[in-house]
């Protein structure tokens, strides 16, 4: 009866040298890591787009209001002085 041949001793095999489909599956391997680790930096720069661009928005928005407000502050001043500088004639 044959003996079975340990894998480190099958013909024609030499040890540690990788055969053609170890090295298909690592590179398949590393490129599923490559595909992962983009699409994840991508979806972060988007949000970090998406982010930056909310805190714009709400700045110019807060921006807008403020000077907005101050005109009408103003115009109101104005308005005041008026029926005050009338007033006081009378």
């Amino acid at each position: 009866m044959d003996e079975i041949p340990r894998l480190d001793e099958t013909p024609g095999r030499e040890v540690g040298k990788m055969t053609r489909q170890s090295w298909l599956a690592a590179c398949a391997l590393a490129g599923c890591f490559g595909i992962i680790a983009g699409w994840s930096a991508r979806v972060a720069t988007a949000d970090h787009r998406y982010v930056r661009a909310l805190a714009e928005k709400h700045e110019s928005e807060a921006l807008y209001w403020n000077r907005k407000t101050d005109q009408i502050i103003n115009e109101n001043e104005i308005e005041r002085r008026k029926r005050d500088g009338k007033s006081s004639k009378d």
